[in-house]
Formats: C-alpha cells, structure tokens, sequence
C-alpha cells in the first residue's frame, strides 16, 4: 500500500484520498475518433448509449469531463428497459425497477415492470 502515509488518522487518510481521485479523474480522457465517430453512428440513425455497472453520478462526471455528455444517452434514452440490481439496497428512491438478488429476475420478467416481448421498455 503507502507505508510512509498513516492511513489510521482520518484526516491523513482523506488527505491522501483526496490526491488519488484528482489524479485519477485527470487521467480520464477521450480518445480524438469518439467523439466523430458517435456522431457518425447518430447520423446514420443509430442510438448511442452507454451501459457501466458503476455510480450513476461517478459515471455521468465521466462523460462530463471527457466531453462526451451530449453525444450519448443512458438506457431509457435509447428506449431500453432499465433494472436496477440494487444488493445493497441503498436505493430506494430509484424511478426504475429495482432488485436486491438476481435471483429476482425470473419474477421481474413477468411482471408488469418487466420488459416488453422486444426486450424494450414498456410504454405508458
């Protein structure tokens, strides 16, 4: 790890945490053809979008800061039925569908909530 930090006092630990996330977050960049490139595909008539399994909030500062934001939509933007694995249940609040184990997928499927026979999501 980093001997020379001691990471059991708070402060030195935030500190230290603090320099990794900037550091780690300047590092983020776009490559120059990703840009052009989504633009293409939207031009075609192709829906762009992006699918991660990290923090909504982190992953829209991502695309914020690397300046892809307006060039692709999350899931329901491209139509796309969305279902929140939430294990931690730390999302209760959430205006999609919501499971706690993938063991409730099967029951997700058939119910109202679930996708539509096209696997899109359902409309009204």
């Amino acid at each position: 790890m980093a001997p020379h930090l001691d990471l059991t006092n708070d402060e030195a630990a935030d500190t230290a945490f603090a320099a990794y996330l900037a550091r780690y977050e300047a590092a983020w960049v776009c490559f120059d053809d990703a840009i052009p490139a989504l633009r293409r595909l939207r031009a075609h008539g192709l829906t762009v979008g992006i699918f991660t399994n990290g923090e909504q909030a982190h992953q829209e500062l991502k695309l914020d800061l690397v300046g892809l934001r307006d060039e692709v939509l999350a899931a329901f933007g491209c139509g796309l039925q969305a279902l929140l694995l939430d294990r931690g249940d730390r999302y209760a609040d959430a205006t999609v569908p919501r499971i706690r184990t993938l063991e409730e997928v099967d029951g997700w499927l058939r119910s109202a909530d679930g996708p539509a026979p096209d696997g899109h999501r359902r409309s009204g």
